[in-house]
């Protein structure tokens, strides 16, 4: 269906953000966590006092989709490196891989004194990210169903020996018809 793979990689990474954000906002609708994920993006350019604004919302919603829609195309080329094999661990632990790099160590250290942290609410980011790696997994499958570019090993095995099987065939075809037909003497 999508045959590019940026492409592809920035339409699977939004979708996955989208299921990302409805998962946050159900716990914030739940009362698990204060905050949602476009105020924690927000407050790592912000001060405390825009994060809270409609402003800082569009901000933090902006640089939540963009780096997302990248992170959609790391993950499809990653697959595309390694094939689809075990396509969800590789989401699960794409999606941990996501958590612990941006809300751990980056904005960790970037939201310090305008976000205080709560257990509850660093446990809604991690669920939500797994999610987000489920969902990059989910999205991969149905966009691309078979899609030669995102092979499986046995996909690939099976794709080299049927070139080698042509080239069998052509040889012997090619063979059997200079032994069949033989040139005639013109006079």
């Amino acid at each position: 269906m999508l045959k590019d793979k940026v492409v592809l990689g920035l339409v699977v990474g939004i979708l996955a953000d989208a299921v990302k954000l409805s998962v946050n906002y159900l716990a914030y609708y739940l009362g698990f966590t204060s905050v949602v994920f476009w105020q924690i993006v927000a407050g790592t350019v912000l001060s405390r006092a825009d994060i809270f604004t409609p402003l800082g919302l569009l901000i933090g919603a902006l640089a939540d989709v963009v780096v997302t829609s990248i992170l959609g195309s790391v993950f499809i080329y990653l697959l595309s490196l390694s094939g689809r094999e075990n396509i969800w661990i590789k989401g699960a632990g794409f999606g941990m891989f996501a958590w612990i790099n941006f809300f751990v160590f980056v904005q960790g250290v970037l939201l310090k004194g305008k976000i205080s942290p709560e257990p509850r609410g660093i446990l809604v980011t991690f669920v939500a990210h797994l999610c987000f790696g489920l969902a990059l997994a989910a999205f991969t499958l149905f966009f691309t169903g078979n899609y030669h570019g995102l092979k499986n090993k046995q996909q690939e095995r099976q794709g080299s020996n049927a070139g080698r099987e042509t080239f069998k065939v052509h040889r012997r075809l090619t063979v059997n018809l200079k032994k069949a037909v033989k040139p005639r003497k013109l006079l």
